[in-house]
């Protein structure tokens, strides 16, 4: 199984949403990698939309430890999944680390039913901020292949250190 890197999104301080076109669907499964955060005071959710749909056509759960306590939410038919949180600048010049994996994502082409992802944000800062979740969801798009991935912030900007890079798998 090869890797070969598809594209890059990075957010310069200045918009709330960064997003990855032309998504070829030529790959087995799809690797997201990089890091964030916001231009907001406090950490901000993470949450990913595919192909700029905005119906209710997505689904999450996460679970993990949320600044000293467990965490566990869930959404049904949403707009958007979440799939992180990214620390803002309340916190000591920290980065969340951030992995999804995609499967699924060629309906249309020859993986029919829903698109599934998994992923895993985590960040801790000196002032006892910390964040270590591992989120599930999937998209149920009308049977199409994702071509476009956008993350969208709830609050603020993505930082300029902010940088995911996607890679396809080839392969079995």
């Amino acid at each position: 199984m090869a890797m070969e890197h598809i594209g890059s999104m990075s957010g310069d301080g200045s918009a709330a949403v960064m997003t990855l076109t032309s998504v070829p669907d030529t790959y087995e499964t799809l690797l997201l990698k990089g890091v964030g955060h916001t231009t907001y005071g406090s950490p901000s959710a993470a949450s990913l939309r595919f192909n700029s749909d905005t119906g209710f056509n997505n689904s999450f759960l996460t679970g993990g430890r949320k600044n000293g306590a467990t965490y566990a939410t869930y959404s049904f038919a949403v707009s958007m999944a979440q799939f992180a949180f990214v620390p803002g600048t309340g916190e000591t010049s920290v980065l969340a680390q951030i992995e999804m994996n995609i499967a699924g994502y060629r309906a249309a082409a020859d993986q029919p039913g829903v698109c599934g992802w998994f992923s895993q944000s985590n960040y801790m800062d000196d002032s006892s901020a910390d964040t270590q979740l591992i989120y599930t969801g999937w998209y149920d798009g009308s049977n199409v292949d994702i071509t476009t991935i956008s993350f969208h912030l709830s609050d603020g900007n993505w930082g300029s250190s902010s940088k995911f890079d996607l890679y396809g798998r080839t392969g079995p």
